[in-house]
């Protein structure tokens, strides 16, 4: 898959939205609208609960690329594995990004791709594992990653980004030609060696009996 675009946020977390939020539950309580004012309060809770929980989604967020084959000719195939783990209580909404060279297609399209993007949701130490099959187009030493990891709550209202270090590196082999066997038929350059030949060779040594 490729990269899917930014959530948008919600209207209601929007900064000025939030302050017209906050009078109205201020008025609500001020008139005694107790309907109204539970509605406000709820809005302005979820927001302020995404934001912080956003700030911590990061934490405990392990993610490892791994190829199957590090050396391949064109044309072949090899295996792209993504494992993340949620090494933590909170549970997460993450997308991960791994960059690709144009050397590099996914199996099932035939146009090179940036990268490819994988969404999910973590709950509390839980993994998950990705697999996209690639393939080589041409010979040279390509690059795959450092993945980029974008997670947040789980209704993906703040979405926070760290990138990874370290890539891998996929080395790619000239193809292989076969070659046609040519055989050449074997015939001595001055004909019959000996007293029988018109030419007299000189590198050749004849004994005597």
């Amino acid at each position: 898959m490729e990269s899917s675009e930014n959530r948008v946020a919600s209207l209601f977390i929007v900064p000025p939205v939030e302050f017209l939020v906050g009078i109205v539950l201020f008025s609500a309580l001020l008139f005694r609208q107790r309907d109204l004012a539970i509605i406000a309060f709820v809005a302005l809770g979820v927001g302020q609960g995404a934001r912080l929980w956003s700030r911590f989604s990061l934490d405990g967020i392990k993610c490892v690329c791994r190829v199957d084959k590090e050396t391949v000719f064109p044309d072949e195939t090899l295996t792209l594995n993504v494992s993340v783990q949620n090494a933590k209580f909170l549970p997460v909404w993450l997308r991960v990004t791994v960059p690709l060279e144009e050397a590099l297609r996914l199996s099932f399209q035939e146009k090179p791709i940036k990268s490819v993007s994988e969404e999910t949701g973590l709950l509390w130490y839980q993994r998950a594992g990705f697999e996209h099959r690639l393939i080589a187009l041409r010979r040279g030493v390509h690059h795959i990653g450092p993945p980029g990891i974008v997670a947040g709550d789980l209704l993906g209202f703040f979405p926070r980004e760290k990138k990874q270090t370290g890539k891998l590196d996929v080395i790619v082999y000239p193809s292989l030609i076969t070659l046609k066997c040519l055989s050449f038929p074997r015939n001595d350059l001055f004909g019959v060696p000996g007293k029988k030949s018109p030419v007299q060779d000189p590198v050749y040594i004849l004994g005597t009996r």
